[in-house]
């Protein structure tokens, strides 16, 4: 059976469902929550991205590792979860980081406008430049 979670309260530690099957407002009651979506990250067509590193094996998080130096620049070319999680580690590691998001909100806007200038404001205290609705051109 497949559900929809339509809402999260994460004070009360409670996913909301609603389907066609489930319209009673019930709830799953979580004490942690994990979110695995499994998408693919995109080849990016543009001049220079031969040079760009993809996260998606514990060999793409080494090498990104080994290049994350104290007083290095990196760019983190998407704001969702993995680009988020891994623009905070470098900044942890002393990097200069700025994230590029084509969309108007970090994680696509799916978790709220509300959300997405939080951790935008929590990643700009760690040093990290967020930059929304632009797209990479190289």
């Amino acid at each position: 059976m497949t559900v929809t979670v339509t809402g999260t309260d994460l004070a009360g530690r409670a996913l909301t469902r609603t389907t066609t099957t489930l319209a009673d407002g019930s709830s799953i009651r979580f004490a942690q929550c994990l979110l695995a979506i499994g998408a693919e990250p995109r080849r990016l067509r543009i001049p220079g991205a031969e040079r760009a590193l993809t996260l998606r094996t514990v060999a793409d998080a080494e090498a990104i590792r080994e290049r994350a130096e104290a007083g290095e620049r990196a760019v983190v070319i998407g704001g969702g979860f993995i680009g988020v999680e891994v623009a905070a580690s470098l900044a942890s590691r002393g990097v200069e980081v700025t994230v590029q998001e084509m969309t108007p909100a970090l994680w696509g806007g799916v978790l709220g406008t509300a959300v997405s200038s939080w951790a935008a404001g929590v990643l700009g205290e760690a040093g990290v430049t967020v930059r929304l609705g632009q797209r990479v051109a190289s």
